[in-house]
């Protein structure tokens, strides 16, 4: 109990509230050296970034999408969060990797047909997901100007944030699947 109003204390003095003073409050701990408040540190003297060193987690921008990999070739890019299991969106990533994109539309319409199965499972949710991802990516092919005739499909799937869905009875609460989907198209030589 003494934490939280020390950390209470703590949220209410850094925006200018009047605290009374006590053992735990910012006050003491500013007397004692431990924090200065008034010392604001400029712009110009904030620390730098980390070096980038092919690092593909340091963004230049905050709303940027992270890839697994940059294709030195021309390629399109599609990636999206889907509400599907992460271990069938795997298995179908597994079979369409390293395949033309013919052929990988071709294998997605008959599984969604039933013509054909993947261990004796059709995976109809994931392949309708994954269907229209990589359609997507095929548009932003086509408006990059690629040739459809050489594009090779990369995706990959991983797992997503873990979403509850809430209830007012205790221990009713829901898991939701997420999954991260990327799908790459490069345009092989």
């Amino acid at each position: 109990m003494q934490r939280h109003r020390h950390k209470h204390r703590q949220r209410q003095r850094a925006f200018g509230a009047r605290v009374p003073d006590g053992p735990f409050t910012l006050a003491r701990a500013e007397q004692r050296g431990k924090v200065n408040f008034d010392a604001v540190m400029p712009e110009t003297e904030k620390p730098p970034l980390p070096e980038r060193k092919n690092l593909l987690f340091f963004f230049d921008h905050p709303n940027s999408m992270p890839y697994t990999f940059e294709p030195e070739e021309r390629h399109a890019k599609a990636y999206s969060h889907l509400n599907i299991s992460t271990k069938s969106a795997n298995v179908i990533c597994r079979v369409i990797r390293k395949k033309k994109l013919s052929r990988v539309k071709r294998l997605l319409d008959d599984l969604l047909a039933k013509k054909r199965d993947i261990g004796g499972k059709y995976y109809t949710k994931t392949v309708r997901e994954i269907k229209k991802l990589l359609e997507s990516c095929e548009r932003n092919a086509e408006f990059k100007g690629l040739d459809k005739e050489k594009l090779v499909v990369h995706a990959s799937a991983h797992k997503g944030a873990t979403l509850v869905r809430r209830r007012r009875h205790r221990e009713y609460g829901r898991a939701m699947k997420s999954t991260n989907v990327e799908i790459i198209l490069v345009e092989k030589r």
